[in-house]
């Protein structure tokens, strides 16, 4: 979790960090590529960001962006990269899922949190902003 650069309103939001988030895999010596027009109702699922790292792990990431204090997911907000990561995994690939929330509450810099699904794919996810502490907490909940 961290604070960033506030950023632009709408789409843009997560076009702008799925973009921030490949140069920043690149300059850790890493490689990401995003996928557009992921969500955008095809055939075969995609996930929006995937991360490859070293010895051959995969990371695939669900990029969400809001300006909510409170924020719930289900199982099928990150329904794409689960599929992908079962296929990827009987190919004998390490994959894991990952559901990367940016927060800005009530205009405040912003809140970054990558949360692992992984061991959670049924379970819908809590999210919110903790005022006192000045950060993201969350909580996964059966449905």
């Amino acid at each position: 979790m961290g604070r960033g650069r506030l950023v632009r309103c709408g789409r843009r939001r997560g076009v702008d960090r799925e973009r921030a988030l490949v140069r920043e895999a690149w300059n850790t010596g890493l490689y990401a590529v995003r996928s557009p027009g992921s969500g955008a109702g095809t055939a075969i699922p995609r996930p929006d960001l995937i991360v490859f790292r070293r010895g051959g792990c995969l990371e695939l990431v669900q990029i969400k962006t809001t300006r909510k204090a409170r924020i719930s997911f289900s199982p099928e907000d990150w329904r794409d990269e689960v599929e992908v990561a079962e296929r990827l995994r009987e190919l004998g690939f390490r994959v894991s899922v990952y559901l990367d929330l940016t927060m800005r509450p009530k205009g405040r810099l912003l809140l970054h949190d990558r949360i692992r699904i992984d061991g959670n794919e049924g379970r819908c996810l809590r999210v919110f902003y903790d005022e006192k502490r000045g950060k993201m907490v969350y909580e996964w909940v059966d449905k």
